[in-house]
């Protein structure tokens, strides 16, 4: 099996979707409104992507793909954090991985790869938003993720719990890296 990651090319944003909206519908179908799944929109939400990434503000924004032959299965994206967040310096975005493809570390690698994107002298702290009733909630944790708040947010109607985690990145990697030996 062939596995390689790379940035996301702006012509394969649509497939980044259709794994998005897969996820969704796979892991938060018991979390969110139905209605809200029901009305996933992968053509708006292509837009919506396309327009984030391109983003004229100072702030810096990657998308990374996971490809298993040749196949385009998982995505990580990534930014500078808000103002809100500003005593952090990096926000992973949204990690998503195909359910056929779980279990074999992609996850990890992805994390991986965009903490060495933004890990530099400068860049030391990472922060992820995450409903605390979804099961990669669980995921967070087992690598090393501490909850430093919470807040509400609404989904369709739904107020929602939400984990803010967060990491040192130097420590993260380190972590990443002790669970990826076992996927070598």
């Amino acid at each position: 099996m062939k596995i390689e990651i790379r940035s996301v090319k702006i012509e394969e944003f649509a497939q980044i979707i259709e794994i998005k909206h897969e996820c969704w519908r796979h892991d938060y179908n018991k979390v969110v409104p139905k209605a809200t799944l029901r009305n996933l929109n992968a053509a708006e939400d292509t837009i919506w992507l396309q327009e984030w990434i391109a983003d004229e503000t100072d702030d810096l924004r990657i998308i990374l793909g996971v490809i298993v032959d040749n196949q385009l299965v998982g995505f990580v994206a990534a930014s500078s954090v808000e103002e809100c967040d500003a005593e952090y310096d990096v926000e992973v975005n949204m990690l998503f991985v195909s359910n056929k493809y779980r279990g074999m570390g992609l996850g990890l690698k992805l994390l991986e790869e965009v903490m060495k994107f933004f890990g530099n002298g400068d860049v030391t702290s990472v922060i992820l938003y995450n409903w605390r009733e979804l099961d990669s909630n669980q995921f967070y944790r087992n690598i090393g993720g501490k909850v430093v708040k919470e807040q509400i947010q609404n989904c369709g109607g739904k107020e929602l719990v939400t984990d803010i985690f967060a990491w040192q990145i130097d420590e993260l990697l380190a972590i990443l890296r002790t669970k990826l030996v076992k996927y070598s």
